[in-house]
This record gives structure tokens, C-alpha cells and sequence, in this order.
């Protein structure tokens, strides 16, 4: 954390950027979406640590956030565990 603070101030990151833990319930979202895409639209096949920064964005949209023109770039590290295997 340290760390990512030092490169928010220096700019290098953008004031969102930390380590956003995510609920569960935000990631089983984002695999729906993923899945059931629309009629004619093949879904796309992933599992719960690759779509993880969909369930991030829309955490991000829930809160409020407008991403009116930023980049945004997430990347997923450790492990995800959804319920019991």
C-alpha cells in the first residue's frame, strides 16, 4: 500500500488505484453478465478470477463513479473463492 500511495502522488496512478477487495456477490454478477449476454451474442467463457475486474467496475458503478472518459486498467492477482467447491 505504501507503495501504490508513493505512485498516486507521483502520478504515475490514477487516485483510484489500491487494492479493492470485492464481495463475492459482485464477481457472481459479472459472470452472469458474461454468460447471458444477449440473444445472438456468444457468451463469453471465464471463471470467477478472470472477470473479476468487471465485478470491480461494477462495484464502481453502484458506488456512483463515472468513468466519463478514463482509462481504466484492473489487474486481478491472487486467488478467488466462491462457496464451497
Amino acid at each position: 500500500p505504501e507503495k501504490i500511495t508513493e505512485l498516486i502522488t507521483s502520478g504515475i496512478l490514477g487516485k483510484h488505484s489500491a487494492i479493492h477487495p470485492l464481495r463475492d456477490s459482485y464477481v457472481e454478477d459479472a459472470l452472469y453478465k458474461a454468460m447471458h449476454r444477449g440473444k445472438d451474442i456468444e457468451p463469453i467463457n471465464t471463471e470467477a478470477s478472470g472477470i473479476a475486474g468487471l465485478g470491480l467496475v461494477l462495484k464502481f458503478l453502484e458506488d456512483g463513479h463515472k468513468f466519463d472518459g478514463e482509462k481504466i486498467l484492473v489487474v486481478n492477482t491472487g486467488r478467488m473463492y466462491l462457496g464451497k467447491p
